[in-house]
């Protein structure tokens, strides 16, 4: 929500510096999926299942708005093409509004390469998964430096740069497979609880002075720095500070209800930012530096609170559930 609201280009400090470590998102989406789907039996009919699950969820989405645009502007309802770009368009970026379904188109691709990685994981175990990913970690560098040369990544849409996904999915799966030894030598609840919280803020600190002095001077906007080393460090010790850490009672409370509106909170703040934009249009937001804020925590609320009342409703739950 973050990323999609407030401009890194703002010249505004704070807006800034929310715009540039609010991009770890993306990482931390498929490092999460990375970590839970390696313990998974991933054979071709488990993929299968969540790719069908992923088209299911897509058309409830992009059939009513189908029809809609259908309805209200001169598109003719014959048109082949144009209804394969109204359902199948958002996995590639081409939507007004479901443009963020790249996210699952990427899984998508993900998921059909799952059983090969399951496989070679199974044969060769960890040395599977620690070369794997220094080979992708490679070649993610490789791509982040022609991003800063001849921007390289921006002639592809964010499904397809699949190599960056690919990664930081072996990265979680990496993680787990470590997570035992990880725990052994860095959890000390008594000396370094607090540790958990201060690395990934400093991290996150370091990481928007890298995108303002190295990457953005050469054009490389948040979304072409996913291949940096500076962010795969920053998303590394996020993650795993993240696993380390142990809240009470009350912050597990909240995680748990929160976590449970992530799909319809990903997929509603778009039309929440929509909504806001029309009431509160970019050129007044650009006058004042502070508007962006203002801005940022309506989206927030507006989503959170719709995507509450959705899942609070029997219908909610079956169709934001992959």
């Amino acid at each position: 929500m973050t990323l999609h609201t407030v401009p890194p280009t703002n010249r505004n400090p704070v807006c800034f510096l929310l715009a540039t470590i609010s991009g770890i998102a993306i990482p931390l989406f498929f490092m999460v999926s990375g970590f839970l789907l390696i313990k998974k039996n991933g054979d071709w009919s488990y993929s299968k299942q969540k790719i069908l699950n992923i088209f299911k969820f897509s058309l409830f989405l992009t059939i009513p708005i189908a029809i809609i645009n259908r309805i209200f502007l001169p598109i003719d309802w014959l048109d082949i093409n144009a209804w394969l770009t109204d359902l199948i368009g958002p996995f590639l970026q081409k939507s007004n509004l479901l443009w963020v379904l790249w996210y699952l188109g990427a899984m998508c691709l993900i998921y059909l390469l799952l059983p090969a990685i399951h496989n070679l994981h199974k044969k060769f175990g960890s040395k599977f998964l620690i070369l794997a990913t220094i080979s992708f970690a490679t070649i993610c560098n490789v791509c982040f430096s022609l991003n800063i040369t001849i921007g390289f990544e921006q002639r592809i849409i964010q499904t397809f740069r699949i190599q960056n996904w690919i990664l930081y999915f072996l990265i979680g799966a990496t993680v787990h497979a470590f997570l035992p030894k990880i725990r052994e030598s860095f959890y000390r609840p008594s000396k370094s609880h607090s540790l958990y919280i201060v690395i990934p803020i400093a991290s996150a600190i370091l990481y928007s002075f890298f995108l303002k002095y190295v990457s953005y001077p050469h054009g490389a906007e948040v979304e072409y720095n996913f291949g940096s080393a500076m962010c795969m460090a920053y998303s590394l010790a996020t993650f795993i500070c993240l696993l380390l850490y142990k809240p009470g009672v009350f912050i597990s409370k909240w995680i748990k209800r929160l976590s449970r509106l992530f799909l319809p909170a990903f997929v509603l703040h778009i039309f929440v930012i929509y909504a806001v934009n029309k009431i509160i249009p970019e050129t007044v937001l650009e006058l004042e530096e502070y508007t962006y804020l203002i801005k940022l925590i309506t989206v927030w609320t507006g989503t959170l609170s719709l995507s509450y009342l959705i899942m609070k409703v029997p219908v909610g739950k079956w169709i934001f559930r992959i």
